[in-house]
């Protein structure tokens, strides 16, 4: 079980690279055309954003509520 201590230390982590990822996507004009690590830009933001959800103890709750958020437009 994750001690209080690192729960937070985990969730800070998470977005950080959400907030990195987000700056990568707004700023390169041209993502199909940048690397990292020899790796694709848009494949590597992928990977991360599912390593910062490894990371995120929220992630599975927030995933849960929105799987039961009613469907945009649907009644």
């Amino acid at each position: 079980m994750d001690s209080p201590e690192s729960l937070p230390s985990s969730w800070s982590r998470s977005r950080r690279i959400r907030e990195y990822i987000a700056d990568l996507r707004e700023n390169a004009l041209q993502p199909e055309i940048w690397m990292i690590s020899k790796i694709p830009l848009q494949e590597w933001m992928k990977w991360a954003l599912r390593y910062a959800d490894s990371l995120d103890p929220v992630a599975p709750i927030r995933k849960a509520r929105r799987a039961q958020a009613p469907k945009e437009g649907g009644l």
